[in-house]
């Protein structure tokens, strides 16, 4: 069977969908972009400003979110007092429960940039979501992703680059999703995330699954080349008898 490398194809009924995931790869473009050589413009379409200010700081409260799976809406509660022993505890705002989450290096590395204010950066979730796609955009996460939507109970497929479907809560999906495909159980996923219904969760694993079932193309990619090349010279010398 054929596969066409260059496109993802999905189903959803809105553009910033629940399936939208990044991989390593795309994570660490940004999570690394270089401001440096930005220069502040404005939007002429939506007038909106773009500095590099604002980048940077949107860019720093995305990965925060990406390296420990949490809600927006729990990451600009954090105070630093809440971390202990590389340890972040606190009481999820949505679900009122208590949560434990384990620092890794990237994360204590944005913590530690703003731990001079003992606090992170303010940023409403709306100006999030236009900050992180002109991110992603800056960072070359330009694959072409299909999406069908029903509108008015008839099929509409349209292809987007990935960066313009990527959202604030993109982050928490990458976390869960890269934690799956690299083999943590679900339920502890579940328990750092602050997932209480598997049945919600099973999206994820399908996106992780996904992700292995990528990984493993890309593993033996080049095997497939010898293969097929082998393979056609096999069956042209026969057309040529």
């Amino acid at each position: 069977m054929k596969v066409n490398k260059n496109y993802t194809r999905i189903k959803i009924s809105d553009v910033e969908s629940e399936q939208i995931a990044l991989t390593e790869d795309e994570l660490l473009k940004i999570y690394n972009f270089d401001f440096d050589n930005f220069k502040n413009f404005r939007d002429q379409k939506t007038k909106k400003y773009y500095t590099k200010v604002n980048l940077t700081k949107a860019r720093d409260l995305f990965c925060l979110q990406a390296f420990t799976g949490q809600r927006h809406s729990d990451i600009k509660r954090i105070s630093l007092e809440d971390i202990k022993e590389g340890y972040w505890k606190f009481v999820s705002e949505k679900t009122n429960e208590s949560i434990v989450v384990p620092l890794n290096a990237a994360a204590q590395s944005i913590l530690v940039k703003y731990s001079f204010s003992g606090t992170l950066p303010k940023m409403s979730s709306q100006n999030l979501n236009i900050y992180i796609k002109q991110i992603a955009r800056l960072a070359k996460i330009t694959d072409k992703i299909k999406v069908t939507r029903l509108r008015n109970n008839e099929q509409i497929q349209e292809t987007f680059e990935k960066w313009e479907l990527i959202g604030s809560h993109t982050a928490r999906r990458t976390f869960i999703t890269l934690a799956l495909a690299k083999g943590v159980p679900a339920p502890a996923v579940m328990r750092l995330s602050g997932h209480k219904s598997f049945k919600s969760f099973q999206k994820y694993i399908k996106l992780a699954d996904q992700q292995k079932f990528d990984l493993v193309n890309k593993v033996f990619e080049n095997f497939g080349k010898v293969q097929n090349s082998e393979s056609l010279t096999v069956i042209d010398s026969k057309k040529d008898k």
